[in-house]
């Protein structure tokens, strides 16, 4: 509803999505390989033991660093 009421172009709207869905499929999926990893070890899943993973902790790591990132570029780049 909202690209109609911004008279966002269809292709603008398909890029943009493209673009924004990738950073938290990829951290979905990464945290989804981690805690199969757990599991797979016949580990006790708890919050601690899990979030202690490496495959579960860089990719939020990661995913905290993208956003930084943005942020900075937002501020330095698209002033009003």
């Amino acid at each position: 509803v909202l690209p109609v009421i911004f008279n966002m172009s269809t292709k603008n709207y398909i890029i943009a999505t493209f673009l924004g869905i990738i950073p938290a499929t990829f951290v979905a999926v990464a945290l989804g390989s981690g805690i199969e990893n757990i599991i797979d070890q016949n580990a006790e899943l708890s919050f601690t033991s899990a979030f202690l993973s490496p495959e579960i902790y860089l990719p939020i790591i990661g995913f905290a660093f993208i956003l930084i990132i943005a942020f900075i570029i937002k501020k330095y780049f698209f002033k009003q």
